[in-house]
């Protein structure tokens, strides 16, 4: 029986899971970025200490978001309907909105070339989504977060 054409309603939770963990991921990261910024013109220091970034509300937040975000990715591959090769190059997703966030938020400035990386990294992604086999109905079901 040849496979059933691709749909996003064919993806699994697994997969929607990774992809909001990778978005969440990006937003933490630019917090960092932001309260590292922030702090390195307050005090004129290049490098700073844990105790000064722990006193920076946005740093704290960006590191409860990565945080959280990690532990949806790591429960996105309990998610037996999910192959890991999705899940692990989902993560190109961070990469791909933190140049956004880099563009946009902390004024990093844009590069064309850029561009096209993200576009061998958007086409390498779906070439993997589109030809990764899905899970068997005769393999292994969900494995459940240990942490849960």
């Amino acid at each position: 029986e040849p496979p059933a054409a691709f749909s996003f309603t064919s993806l699994s939770w697994g997969s929607y899971l990774a992809l909001v963990a990778d978005t969440i991921i990006s937003f933490g990261l630019a917090l960092q970025k932001y309260a590292h910024n922030r702090m390195q013109q307050k005090t004129g220091e290049q490098t700073l200490s844990l105790r000064v970034s722990l006193r920076e509300p946005s740093w704290v937040l960006g590191t409860i978001l990565l945080i959280a975000a990690e532990s949806g990715n790591f429960m996105a591959y309990g998610d037996a309907m999910t192959p890991a090769a999705v899940v692990a190059s989902l993560g190109c997703v961070s990469v791909i909105a933190n140049w956004i966030i880099s563009c946009v938020f902390l004024k990093e400035g844009f590069r064309w070339c850029d561009v096209s990386g993200v576009l061998v990294v958007v086409l390498g992604v779906i070439a993997i989504i589109f030809f990764v086999p899905s899970a068997g109905e005769n393999e292994a079901g969900f494995i459940p977060c240990p942490l849960l």
